[in-house]
Protein backbone atom coordinates (compact mmCIF):
# COMPACT_ATOMS: atom_id res chain seq x y z
CA UNK A 1 0.00 0.00 0.00
CA UNK A 2 1.61 3.43 -0.71
CA UNK A 3 2.44 5.76 1.80
CA UNK A 4 -0.38 8.69 0.34
CA UNK A 5 -3.00 5.75 0.47
CA UNK A 6 -2.31 5.20 4.10
CA UNK A 7 -2.63 8.96 5.12
CA UNK A 8 -5.81 9.18 3.38
CA UNK A 9 -7.39 6.59 5.17
CA UNK A 10 -6.92 8.32 8.32
CA UNK A 11 -9.69 11.18 7.10
CA UNK A 12 -11.47 8.31 8.27
CA UNK A 13 -10.90 9.21 11.67
CA UNK A 14 -13.75 11.85 12.39
CA UNK A 15 -15.89 8.78 12.16
CA UNK A 16 -14.78 7.52 15.53
CA UNK A 17 -16.42 11.11 17.32
CA UNK A 18 -19.91 9.18 16.39
CA UNK A 19 -19.58 5.65 16.51
CA UNK A 20 -16.57 6.06 19.77
CA UNK A 21 -16.72 9.64 21.02
CA UNK A 22 -13.76 11.34 22.41
CA UNK A 23 -14.27 9.62 26.12
CA UNK A 24 -14.73 6.42 24.78
CA UNK A 25 -11.85 6.24 22.41
CA UNK A 26 -9.71 7.00 25.64
CA UNK A 27 -11.56 3.88 26.80
CA UNK A 28 -9.95 1.59 24.47
CA UNK A 29 -6.89 2.51 26.08
CA UNK A 30 -7.39 3.29 29.36
CA UNK A 31 -9.98 1.66 31.72
CA UNK A 32 -11.70 4.87 33.14
CA UNK A 33 -13.53 4.58 36.39
CA UNK A 34 -14.01 0.74 36.00
CA UNK A 35 -16.43 0.95 33.16
CA UNK A 36 -14.80 -1.35 30.59
CA UNK A 37 -15.11 -4.67 30.83
CA UNK A 38 -12.14 -6.66 31.91
CA UNK A 39 -11.52 -9.02 29.47
CA UNK A 40 -7.79 -8.72 30.00
CA UNK A 41 -8.26 -10.63 33.35
CA UNK A 42 -8.73 -13.27 31.03
CA UNK A 43 -5.40 -12.77 28.99
CA UNK A 44 -3.90 -16.07 28.82
CA UNK A 45 -7.67 -17.81 27.07
CA UNK A 46 -7.23 -18.42 23.28
CA UNK A 47 -9.40 -15.21 21.63
CA UNK A 48 -11.26 -17.00 18.40
CA UNK A 49 -9.67 -14.92 15.86
CA UNK A 50 -10.35 -17.49 12.47
CA UNK A 51 -8.43 -16.02 9.55
CA UNK A 52 -10.53 -18.31 6.94
CA UNK A 53 -13.14 -16.46 8.07
CA UNK A 54 -11.92 -12.82 7.39
CA UNK A 55 -10.76 -14.12 3.76
CA UNK A 56 -14.31 -15.29 3.33
CA UNK A 57 -15.32 -11.50 2.66
CA UNK A 58 -12.01 -10.81 0.72
CA UNK A 59 -11.86 -10.41 -2.76
CA UNK A 60 -8.62 -11.93 -4.71
CA UNK A 61 -7.06 -8.80 -4.49
CA UNK A 62 -6.71 -8.19 -0.59
CA UNK A 63 -4.41 -8.67 1.29
CA UNK A 64 -5.46 -10.29 4.48
CA UNK A 65 -3.75 -9.84 7.77
CA UNK A 66 -3.33 -12.21 10.56
CA UNK A 67 -0.34 -9.92 12.47
CA UNK A 68 0.85 -6.27 13.17
CA UNK A 69 -0.11 -3.02 13.43
CA UNK A 70 -0.35 -1.70 9.72
CA UNK A 71 -1.93 -4.05 7.34
CA UNK A 72 -2.02 -3.32 3.92
CA UNK A 73 -5.02 -2.53 2.17
CA UNK A 74 -7.79 -4.95 1.36
CA UNK A 75 -11.10 -5.17 -1.22
CA UNK A 76 -14.89 -6.46 0.84
CA UNK A 77 -17.10 -8.61 -0.94
CA UNK A 78 -20.21 -6.66 -1.58
CA UNK A 79 -23.98 -7.85 -1.25
CA UNK A 80 -24.30 -9.66 -4.32
CA UNK A 81 -20.95 -11.42 -3.68
CA UNK A 82 -21.73 -12.32 0.00
CA UNK A 83 -25.27 -13.96 -0.95
CA UNK A 84 -23.30 -15.76 -3.41
CA UNK A 85 -21.04 -17.11 -0.81
CA UNK A 86 -24.29 -18.37 1.23
CA UNK A 87 -25.21 -20.03 -1.65
CA UNK A 88 -28.22 -17.36 -2.07
CA UNK A 89 -29.16 -16.26 -5.90
CA UNK A 90 -29.21 -12.19 -5.79
CA UNK A 91 -30.16 -9.53 -7.98
CA UNK A 92 -29.41 -5.79 -8.03
CA UNK A 93 -31.22 -3.04 -9.08
CA UNK A 94 -30.69 0.37 -9.19
CA UNK A 95 -33.62 3.37 -8.04
CA UNK A 96 -33.61 6.27 -8.78
CA UNK A 97 -35.89 8.98 -6.23
CA UNK A 98 -38.29 11.47 -6.49
CA UNK A 99 -34.88 14.23 -6.29
CA UNK A 100 -32.58 12.77 -8.39
CA UNK A 101 -30.25 10.65 -6.28
CA UNK A 102 -29.77 7.11 -7.50
CA UNK A 103 -29.47 4.18 -4.92
CA UNK A 104 -29.15 0.17 -5.12
CA UNK A 105 -31.48 -2.36 -3.90
CA UNK A 106 -31.04 -6.01 -3.64
CA UNK A 107 -33.06 -9.01 -3.93
CA UNK A 108 -32.62 -12.13 -2.42
CA UNK A 109 -34.68 -14.14 -5.49
CA UNK A 110 -37.69 -16.09 -3.83
CA UNK A 111 -37.83 -20.17 -3.42
CA UNK A 112 -41.60 -19.90 -4.05
CA UNK A 113 -44.12 -17.79 -6.58
CA UNK A 114 -46.36 -14.95 -4.81
CA UNK A 115 -43.80 -14.59 -2.12
CA UNK A 116 -44.47 -11.98 0.81
CA UNK A 117 -42.22 -9.25 0.28
CA UNK A 118 -39.74 -8.63 3.03
CA UNK A 119 -37.90 -5.14 3.25
CA UNK A 120 -35.14 -4.73 5.46
CA UNK A 121 -33.31 -1.60 6.20
CA UNK A 122 -29.50 -1.26 8.04
CA UNK A 123 -28.57 1.02 10.59
CA UNK A 124 -26.68 4.33 11.50
CA UNK A 125 -23.31 3.89 9.15
CA UNK A 126 -24.22 -0.03 8.12
CA UNK A 127 -24.95 -1.17 4.70
CA UNK A 128 -26.76 -4.64 3.77
CA UNK A 129 -23.83 -6.73 4.46
CA UNK A 130 -23.79 -5.97 7.86
CA UNK A 131 -26.84 -7.58 8.11
CA UNK A 132 -25.43 -11.14 6.34
CA UNK A 133 -22.25 -11.94 8.29
CA UNK A 134 -23.10 -15.14 9.34
CA UNK A 135 -24.80 -16.83 6.43
CA UNK A 136 -27.71 -19.20 7.81
CA UNK A 137 -28.34 -17.22 10.79
CA UNK A 138 -28.67 -14.05 9.18
CA UNK A 139 -32.52 -12.83 9.17
CA UNK A 140 -32.32 -12.25 5.27
CA UNK A 141 -31.48 -15.65 4.58
CA UNK A 142 -33.95 -16.90 7.57
CA UNK A 143 -36.63 -15.48 5.51
CA UNK A 144 -35.62 -16.61 2.50
CA UNK A 145 -35.53 -20.21 3.09
CA UNK A 146 -39.08 -19.77 5.11
CA UNK A 147 -40.55 -18.40 1.80
CA UNK A 148 -40.22 -14.83 2.11
CA UNK A 149 -39.20 -12.32 -1.22
CA UNK A 150 -36.29 -10.64 0.69
CA UNK A 151 -35.44 -7.31 -0.44
CA UNK A 152 -32.17 -5.58 1.28
CA UNK A 153 -31.93 -1.73 1.30
CA UNK A 154 -29.80 1.42 1.14
CA UNK A 155 -29.69 5.20 1.37
CA UNK A 156 -28.50 8.19 -0.50
CA UNK A 157 -24.41 8.95 0.43
CA UNK A 158 -23.57 4.99 1.35
CA UNK A 159 -21.64 2.89 -0.71
CA UNK A 160 -24.63 2.20 -2.35
CA UNK A 161 -25.97 5.54 -2.92
CA UNK A 162 -23.11 7.87 -4.54
CA UNK A 163 -24.41 8.53 -7.64
CA UNK A 164 -27.37 11.41 -9.01
CA UNK A 165 -28.67 12.05 -12.28
CA UNK A 166 -27.11 15.66 -11.85
CA UNK A 167 -24.89 15.82 -8.94
CA UNK A 168 -22.00 14.37 -7.38
CA UNK A 169 -20.35 13.65 -4.26
CA UNK A 170 -18.00 16.88 -4.76
CA UNK A 171 -21.03 18.99 -4.69
CA UNK A 172 -22.02 20.43 -1.46
CA UNK A 173 -25.47 19.87 -2.43
CA UNK A 174 -25.23 16.21 -2.88
CA UNK A 175 -24.95 15.83 0.95
CA UNK A 176 -27.76 18.43 1.87
CA UNK A 177 -29.40 15.30 3.57
CA UNK A 178 -30.17 13.47 6.80
CA UNK A 179 -32.52 10.67 7.22
CA UNK A 180 -35.76 12.80 6.88
CA UNK A 181 -34.71 12.88 3.31
CA UNK A 182 -34.31 8.96 3.52
CA UNK A 183 -37.65 8.51 4.80
CA UNK A 184 -39.43 10.94 2.88
CA UNK A 185 -37.63 10.08 -0.65
CA UNK A 186 -35.74 6.92 -0.39
CA UNK A 187 -38.01 4.21 1.26
CA UNK A 188 -40.52 5.25 -1.02
CA UNK A 189 -38.77 4.80 -3.92
CA UNK A 190 -37.80 1.40 -2.57
CA UNK A 191 -41.28 0.61 -1.73
CA UNK A 192 -42.72 1.81 -4.78
CA UNK A 193 -40.01 -0.42 -6.80
CA UNK A 194 -40.14 -3.84 -4.64
CA UNK A 195 -44.54 -3.47 -5.08
CA UNK A 196 -43.43 -3.09 -9.40
CA UNK A 197 -40.76 -5.83 -9.47
CA UNK A 198 -43.06 -8.16 -7.60
CA UNK A 199 -46.52 -7.65 -8.38
CA UNK A 200 -47.58 -7.93 -4.59
CA UNK A 201 -49.61 -5.01 -2.83
CA UNK A 202 -48.17 -4.04 0.25
CA UNK A 203 -44.57 -4.94 1.86
CA UNK A 204 -43.14 -5.25 5.30
CA UNK A 205 -40.36 -3.79 6.87
CA UNK A 206 -37.95 -4.78 9.22
CA UNK A 207 -35.38 -1.95 10.35
CA UNK A 208 -32.42 -1.70 12.76
CA UNK A 209 -31.38 1.32 14.68
CA UNK A 210 -31.42 4.19 12.70
CA UNK A 211 -33.94 1.93 9.76
CA UNK A 212 -36.24 3.08 12.46
CA UNK A 213 -36.38 6.45 12.26
CA UNK A 214 -36.64 6.44 8.83
CA UNK A 215 -39.36 4.33 8.45
CA UNK A 216 -41.30 6.17 11.28
CA UNK A 217 -40.51 9.72 9.52
CA UNK A 218 -41.80 8.31 5.73
CA UNK A 219 -45.07 6.84 7.51
CA UNK A 220 -45.34 10.22 9.10
CA UNK A 221 -44.98 12.56 6.42
CA UNK A 222 -46.39 10.52 3.43
CA UNK A 223 -49.27 8.68 5.27
CA UNK A 224 -50.23 7.16 1.54
CA UNK A 225 -47.37 4.62 2.57
CA UNK A 226 -49.24 3.27 5.16
CA UNK A 227 -50.97 1.75 2.45
CA UNK A 228 -48.58 0.03 0.89
CA UNK A 229 -46.61 -1.53 4.10
CA UNK A 230 -48.55 -4.56 5.42
CA UNK A 231 -46.05 -4.52 8.89
CA UNK A 232 -43.38 -2.98 10.48
CA UNK A 233 -40.65 -4.55 13.15
CA UNK A 234 -38.32 -2.42 14.47
CA UNK A 235 -35.31 -3.69 15.87
CA UNK A 236 -33.33 -1.65 18.74
CA UNK A 237 -35.31 1.28 17.16
CA UNK A 238 -33.53 4.57 17.24
CA UNK A 239 -36.01 7.17 16.97
CA UNK A 240 -38.64 8.14 20.24
CA UNK A 241 -35.30 7.89 22.31
CA UNK A 242 -33.87 9.09 25.61
CA UNK A 243 -30.39 8.53 24.70
CA UNK A 244 -28.88 12.23 26.39
CA UNK A 245 -30.52 10.69 30.04
CA UNK A 246 -29.52 7.28 29.50
CA UNK A 247 -26.51 6.70 27.56
CA UNK A 248 -24.19 9.74 27.64
CA UNK A 249 -22.71 9.68 30.68
CA UNK A 250 -20.81 13.02 31.95
CA UNK A 251 -17.90 13.23 30.16
CA UNK A 252 -19.47 12.82 26.68
CA UNK A 253 -22.70 15.12 27.54
CA UNK A 254 -19.28 17.39 27.18
CA UNK A 255 -17.87 15.95 24.28
CA UNK A 256 -21.16 15.21 21.95
CA UNK A 257 -22.22 19.42 21.65
CA UNK A 258 -18.70 20.38 20.35
CA UNK A 259 -19.37 17.18 17.92
CA UNK A 260 -22.22 18.44 16.94
CA UNK A 261 -21.40 22.47 16.45
CA UNK A 262 -18.45 20.95 14.16
CA UNK A 263 -20.37 19.00 11.81
CA UNK A 264 -22.77 21.57 11.68
CA UNK A 265 -20.86 24.26 10.25
CA UNK A 266 -18.80 21.41 8.28
CA UNK A 267 -20.51 22.22 4.75
CA UNK A 268 -17.31 21.30 2.80
CA UNK A 269 -17.97 18.19 0.32
CA UNK A 270 -14.35 16.95 1.07
CA UNK A 271 -14.93 16.61 5.18
CA UNK A 272 -18.58 15.58 4.57
CA UNK A 273 -17.27 12.28 2.69
CA UNK A 274 -14.64 11.11 5.89
CA UNK A 275 -17.72 9.16 6.49
CA UNK A 276 -17.54 6.84 3.05
CA UNK A 277 -16.08 2.86 2.97
CA UNK A 278 -12.50 2.73 2.28
CA UNK A 279 -9.83 0.26 1.32
CA UNK A 280 -8.14 0.63 4.79
CA UNK A 281 -10.36 1.14 7.71
CA UNK A 282 -8.01 1.82 11.31
CA UNK A 283 -11.10 0.24 12.99
CA UNK A 284 -10.63 -2.75 11.47
CA UNK A 285 -6.94 -2.85 11.73
CA UNK A 286 -7.44 -2.35 15.48
CA UNK A 287 -9.84 -4.82 16.13
CA UNK A 288 -7.66 -7.89 14.27
CA UNK A 289 -4.61 -6.84 16.00
CA UNK A 290 -5.62 -5.81 19.42
CA UNK A 291 -8.74 -7.53 20.06
CA UNK A 292 -9.78 -7.41 23.39
CA UNK A 293 -9.15 -3.82 24.18
CA UNK A 294 -11.38 -3.27 20.87
CA UNK A 295 -13.88 -5.45 22.10
CA UNK A 296 -13.98 -3.75 25.44
CA UNK A 297 -14.57 -0.32 24.41
CA UNK A 298 -17.17 -0.97 21.76
CA UNK A 299 -19.07 -3.13 24.28
CA UNK A 300 -19.09 -0.16 26.66
CA UNK A 301 -20.50 1.76 23.57
CA UNK A 302 -23.22 -0.77 22.27
CA UNK A 303 -23.96 -2.76 25.69
CA UNK A 304 -22.96 -5.77 27.56
CA UNK A 305 -22.76 -8.81 28.23
CA UNK A 306 -21.71 -9.70 24.59
CA UNK A 307 -20.87 -13.35 23.49
CA UNK A 308 -17.62 -15.10 22.28
CA UNK A 309 -17.91 -15.09 18.66
CA UNK A 310 -17.70 -11.44 18.52
CA UNK A 311 -14.20 -11.51 18.87
CA UNK A 312 -14.49 -13.32 15.01
CA UNK A 313 -17.06 -10.60 14.15
CA UNK A 314 -15.82 -7.93 14.56
CA UNK A 315 -12.68 -7.04 12.30
CA UNK A 316 -15.12 -7.87 9.35
CA UNK A 317 -17.99 -5.63 10.79
CA UNK A 318 -15.38 -3.10 10.68
CA UNK A 319 -14.17 -3.32 7.28
CA UNK A 320 -17.75 -2.99 6.30
CA UNK A 321 -18.62 0.31 8.84
CA UNK A 322 -18.75 2.86 8.70
CA UNK A 323 -20.36 2.84 4.68
CA UNK A 324 -21.36 6.70 3.89
CA UNK A 325 -23.76 9.28 5.45
CA UNK A 326 -23.25 13.29 5.76
CA UNK A 327 -22.92 15.23 8.21
CA UNK A 328 -26.27 16.56 8.15
CA UNK A 329 -27.31 12.82 9.27
CA UNK A 330 -24.91 12.88 12.10
CA UNK A 331 -26.18 16.16 13.87
CA UNK A 332 -29.69 14.50 13.03
CA UNK A 333 -29.04 11.52 14.81
CA UNK A 334 -27.36 13.20 17.74
CA UNK A 335 -30.28 15.87 18.04
CA UNK A 336 -32.62 12.98 19.38
CA UNK A 337 -33.18 13.16 22.94
CA UNK A 338 -35.74 13.12 25.36
CA UNK A 339 -38.35 11.06 23.64
CA UNK A 340 -38.47 14.36 21.03
CA UNK A 341 -38.70 12.69 17.53
CA UNK A 342 -38.25 16.28 15.26
CA UNK A 343 -37.78 16.72 12.24
CA UNK A 344 -33.81 18.61 11.34
CA UNK A 345 -33.10 21.41 13.52
CA UNK A 346 -31.98 24.66 11.45
CA UNK A 347 -31.75 27.30 14.56
CA UNK A 348 -34.08 29.70 15.12
CA UNK A 349 -33.86 31.63 11.83
CA UNK A 350 -33.75 28.59 9.68
CA UNK A 351 -36.92 26.92 11.42
CA UNK A 352 -38.87 30.06 11.40
CA UNK A 353 -38.03 30.41 7.47
CA UNK A 354 -38.37 26.77 7.21
CA UNK A 355 -41.25 25.41 9.58
CA UNK A 356 -42.91 28.44 10.32
CA UNK A 357 -41.97 27.43 14.00
CA UNK A 358 -38.75 28.70 16.12
CA UNK A 359 -38.25 24.53 17.05
CA UNK A 360 -38.28 22.13 14.46
CA UNK A 361 -41.79 20.24 14.47
CA UNK A 362 -42.42 16.34 15.78
CA UNK A 363 -42.98 13.58 13.53
CA UNK A 364 -46.96 13.43 13.66
CA UNK A 365 -46.84 9.64 14.62
CA UNK A 366 -50.45 9.18 15.13
CA UNK A 367 -49.88 9.22 11.28
CA UNK A 368 -48.47 5.98 11.02
CA UNK A 369 -51.05 3.01 10.87
CA UNK A 370 -49.08 0.10 10.07
CA UNK A 371 -48.74 -2.70 12.37
CA UNK A 372 -46.07 -2.24 14.52
CA UNK A 373 -43.89 -4.19 16.80
CA UNK A 374 -40.88 -3.12 18.64
CA UNK A 375 -37.97 -5.10 19.96
CA UNK A 376 -35.62 -3.37 22.53
CA UNK A 377 -32.61 -4.64 24.11
CA UNK A 378 -32.30 -4.98 28.36
CA UNK A 379 -28.62 -3.93 27.87
CA UNK A 380 -28.65 -2.14 24.53
CA UNK A 381 -26.98 1.53 25.49
CA UNK A 382 -27.60 3.20 22.04
CA UNK A 383 -31.32 2.37 22.20
CA UNK A 384 -32.25 2.14 26.15
CA UNK A 385 -35.21 -0.06 26.80
CA UNK A 386 -36.45 2.98 29.02
CA UNK A 387 -37.40 4.12 25.59
CA UNK A 388 -39.80 1.41 24.97
CA UNK A 389 -43.26 3.71 26.55
CA UNK A 390 -42.67 6.68 25.05
CA UNK A 391 -42.52 5.24 21.97
CA UNK A 392 -44.90 2.72 22.20
CA UNK A 393 -47.58 5.44 23.59
CA UNK A 394 -46.78 7.74 20.59
CA UNK A 395 -47.53 5.38 17.79
CA UNK A 396 -50.89 4.31 17.29
CA UNK A 397 -51.12 0.55 16.61
CA UNK A 398 -48.42 -1.19 18.37
CA UNK A 399 -49.74 -5.09 18.19
CA UNK A 400 -46.44 -5.95 20.56
CA UNK A 401 -43.54 -4.68 22.77
CA UNK A 402 -41.01 -6.65 24.20
CA UNK A 403 -37.60 -6.25 25.91
CA UNK A 404 -34.74 -9.10 25.04
CA UNK A 405 -33.22 -10.44 27.94
CA UNK A 406 -29.51 -9.87 27.54
CA UNK A 407 -29.52 -8.19 24.26
CA UNK A 408 -27.25 -5.26 23.34
CA UNK A 409 -27.34 -2.81 20.08
CA UNK A 410 -25.25 -5.11 17.90
CA UNK A 411 -26.92 -8.28 19.28
CA UNK A 412 -29.92 -7.76 17.18
CA UNK A 413 -27.75 -8.70 13.75
CA UNK A 414 -25.23 -11.18 15.40
CA UNK A 415 -26.54 -13.48 18.72
CA UNK A 416 -26.11 -16.83 18.52
CA UNK A 417 -29.93 -17.06 19.95
CA UNK A 418 -31.08 -14.37 17.33
CA UNK A 419 -33.40 -17.53 15.30
CA UNK A 420 -35.48 -18.13 18.66
CA UNK A 421 -35.93 -14.79 20.28
CA UNK A 422 -36.01 -12.61 17.54
CA UNK A 423 -36.77 -14.24 13.87
CA UNK A 424 -39.33 -16.44 14.66
CA UNK A 425 -41.60 -13.60 15.97
CA UNK A 426 -40.82 -11.62 13.46
CA UNK A 427 -42.01 -13.79 11.17
CA UNK A 428 -44.92 -14.23 13.27
CA UNK A 429 -45.61 -10.34 13.01
CA UNK A 430 -45.75 -10.51 9.07
CA UNK A 431 -47.71 -13.72 8.92
CA UNK A 432 -49.98 -11.97 11.28
CA UNK A 433 -50.60 -8.92 9.45
CA UNK A 434 -50.67 -10.79 6.69
CA UNK A 435 -53.79 -12.77 7.49
CA UNK A 436 -55.38 -9.80 8.58
CA UNK A 437 -54.85 -7.87 5.33
CA UNK A 438 -56.09 -10.91 3.55
CA UNK A 439 -59.17 -11.16 5.89
CA UNK A 440 -60.19 -7.88 5.10
CA UNK A 441 -60.17 -8.04 1.32
CA UNK A 442 -63.56 -8.12 -1.00
CA UNK A 443 -64.20 -12.32 -2.59
CA UNK A 444 -62.29 -12.14 -5.43
CA UNK A 445 -59.65 -9.71 -4.89
CA UNK A 446 -55.77 -10.52 -5.26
Amino acid sequence: MKLSDFFESFKLFPTILSLVTLTQLLNLILPIHGRIVDLDSEELRPLPLDPDYWKNFMEPDSTAYYAGVFPQGYHVKETLQVLKMWGQPGEGYNVTTEDGYIISLFRIKPKKPNAIPVLILHGFLGCPETHLMRGKQDLPIVLADEGFDVWLGTYRGTHYGRTHVNLTTQDEKFWDFSFHEHGYYDLPAMIDHILLVSGADRVSIVAHSMGNAITLSCLATRPEYNEKVRSYSGLAPYAVVRVHEHLLHEARKMVVPFFVQAVKFNKNSFLNDVWRRRSFNPFAMFCWSFPRTCLSGLANEWGTPYELSYYKLMPVLMAYVPSGSSNKNVQHMLSLENGQFRQFDYGLEGNRARYGTSYPPLYNLSNVRVPTSLYYGATDNVVPAQSLQDQARALPNVVRSRIIIGYNHLDFLVASNTREVLDNPIIEDILRAENVTTSMKPMGAK
